[in-house]
């Protein structure tokens, strides 16, 4: 490694800092985008070295027809939308449809704004105690048996409500059954199009509550699924753009326009193929052969494989992050030590935030080709949140509580003292053994060893995902030791929803567990549950983003988790095959927008001739 970029870049810093960048680091690269779906591309340019390719809008020259060749990381194991899985960022939204969307933007990131997607549109009433949703007229499934492209109906909405209300992890964010928090009280059908929600109290985010795109959120399933018609854990029948024709486990997915799809005018391609390749090298080789048309290729290789490959088209991407994050225990014993505030805020504290981004995403060598860069940190909500919503902890109005984002280990040692642990921390540090490939061990390890300058000193706890991880570690409201690595991707869209599902006393399983008197309770912290009940019935988008400030000045005390610490814009390459490419940029998890709006152009390379 002495002549890789890591080994350059751990020469000159700080021992401690060589050591990271040229171990621990070494290799770092594409984060956990696939596990959870998406990286959030943005216009590119404005380089001083020609590299860069503008994204287009090259839809008034889309043709139809063509195969989408892209890669899948994880196999689906199983179908059924309403259980969490990690294919489903990839697959989800291309065979699933919900009743909301949240709306592309053009160009640049999503601002956040939901659409109709199975609906066409929706309306409250005066009191906004009941929604009414009504259904395109000409949204079938997909043609598959039992179901064999028959129409979307109200029925099958109703039948996804009541199946989804038993099983989803994430049912307390809607089901008033479940939480007196969550609005839905009831779900009927008043003809074939028409579904009227009964709702507990005004719910303004609702609509972005139907547009929640990740796996365990209300996506709807024929009603046959719910009615022993056929299993959809091990047959995909959705109403998307795209229906799964051939699936070779642990080989492939192959996909198909869905000849039903509402929308007449996409996708254009006449399908896609997802290969299964879970070995970075044998990515980017197929790749750069022109196998892939696209492929999350490692910030230190970028300038590498253009140089290596010049007809690729290299694009600006907006900030991404990585995509572990650190969750706390909060079981009432001493071996769950992070229940005192002073060892959470110790360890954010010692992590260096500037260095993860530099390291991560390559920064140095971008900007000293010319090629900007911009770095971004998270506060309790991610850097990669929706614009007006995500507040920059280095942000001069952050407040006093910046502080414990800041990279200072004489003061996180002070905490630790303080705290009882004179001599530094020895816990256990929980992580999924195999599932999430080797980026998300690479990050651990870098976060490990920044940590371990302040004195934390974790026991590697490795556990198999499904069977412990979930239902030991995941599940629990943080009845557990020491701390977990875990991606736990939220399912809701709206920005403080988003942060209820952790955040909020009454989420249910997903409720992260703490408490601020240090109880083991897991009570919940009330400034954080009135806020997030005041939010749910503020109509101004304004006043609520000012909640938003006003949750990540208080949680930058309470540190109740630390998200992935840093992130920073970079670039993707992709083959000019694919026309569109990045331009239209919906939710972040959501990596549908791309093959949705992308075409497959034949008189472009890999496909044309030399």
């Amino acid at each position: 490694m002495e002549n890789s970029y890591w080994s350059r870049f751990a020469r000159s810093r700080l021992s401690r800092r060589r050591m990271l960048a040229a171990t621990g680091a070494a290799g770092l690269g594409a984060a956990l985008l696939a596990a959870c779906g998406g990286d959030g591309d943005s216009g590119g340019g404005g380089d001083s070295t020609g590299l860069v390719t503008k994204f287009e809008d090259a839809s008034k020259e889309a043709k139809r027809g063509g195969i989408y060749k892209t890669h899948i990381t994880a196999d689906p194991g199983g179908w059924d939308p309403h259980f969490r899985g990690s294919w489903f960022g990839t697959l989800g939204a291309v065979l699933y449809s919900r009743l909301a969307i949240v709306e592309p933007g053009m160009g640049e990131g999503s601002s956040g704004e939901v659409g109709g997607d199975l609906a066409e549109g929706w309306e409250f009433s005066g009191d906004g105690l009941t929604a009414t949703f009504k259904l395109r007229p000409n949204a079938h499934w997909a043609p598959t048996a039992p179901v064999s492209g028959r129409l979307v109906d109200s029925e099958d909405v109703v039948a996804s409500w009541e199946r989804w209300r038993t099983t989803s992890a994430v049912r307390s964010s809607l089901d008033h059954s479940a939480s007196a928090d969550a609005p839905i009280e009831s779900v009927r059908a008043t003809d074939n199009r028409t579904i009227v929600m009964k709702l507990a109290f005004p719910a303004v985010t609702l609509p972005a509550q139907m547009s929640a795109s990740v796996g365990q959120s209300y996506h709807i399933l024929p009603k046959e699924a719910a009615r022993g018609g056929y299993d959809p854990l091990k047959v995909s029948i959705g109403s998307g753009p795209y229906y799964v024709t051939d699936h070779v486990p642990s080989a492939y997915v192959h996909v198909k326009r869905n000849p039903g799809y509402y929308d007449a005018d996409h996708p254009y391609a006449d399908g896609m193929e997802y290969p299964l390749i879970t070995e970075y090298a044998s990515g980017l080789a197929a790749f750069k052969n022109g196998q892939l048309y696209t492929y999350s290729v490692r910030p230190e290789e970028i300038i590498t494989v253009k140089n290596d490959v010049p007809d690729l088209a290299m694009y600006t991407t907006d900030v991404s992050i990585p995509s572990a994050h650190v969750f706390f225990g909060y079981r009432n014993n001493d071996k769950a030590m992070f229940r005192d505030k002073r060892l959470r805020q110790a360890y954010s504290m010692s992590i260096d935030r500037d260095l993860f981004a530099e390291i991560w995403y390559n920064v140095p060598d971008f900007t000293s080709q010319g090629l900007p860069v911009d770095i971004a940190w998270s506060s309790a909500v991610p850097a990669t949140e929706y614009t007006g919503w995500w507040m920059d902890p280095r942000d001069k109005n952050f407040g006093a509580n910046a502080k414990y984002y800041q990279h200072d280990i004489a003061e996180a040692k002070k905490l630790m003292s303080a705290a009882g642990f004179t001599n530094g921390v020895e816990y256990v540090a929980t992580r999924a053994g195999g599932q999430y490939g080797p980026e998300y061990d690479r990050q651990i390890d870098v976060m490990e060893a920044m940590a371990a300058d302040a004195g934390f000193k974790p026991t590697a706890n490795v556990v198999n995902y499904n069977n412990e991880l979930i239902p030991r570690y995941q599940n629990v409201q943080g009845d557990f030791e020491g701390i977990l690595w875990s991606l736990r991707p939220q399912s809701a869209s709206d920005p403080i929803d988003k942060l209820a599902e952790w955040m909020f006393s009454t989420a249910g399983n997903n409720f992260l567990g703490f408490d601020p008197d240090t109880s083991g309770k897991r009570a919940g912290d009330p400034y954080v549950d009135d806020l997030i009940r005041k939010s749910k019935t503020e109509q101004s988008s304004e006043k609520r983003k000012l909640m938003m400030v006003d949750l990540q000045k208080h949680l930058g005390d309470a540190m109740y988790i630390i998200r992935s610490p840093s992130g920073a814009s970079g670039f993707s390459l992709a083959w000019p095959v694919i026309r569109s490419f990045g331009y239209f940029q919906g939710d972040p998890r959501d990596t549908s927008n791309r093959s949705f709006y992308s075409w497959v152009d034949p008189t472009k390379k890999p496909l044309a001739s030399s």
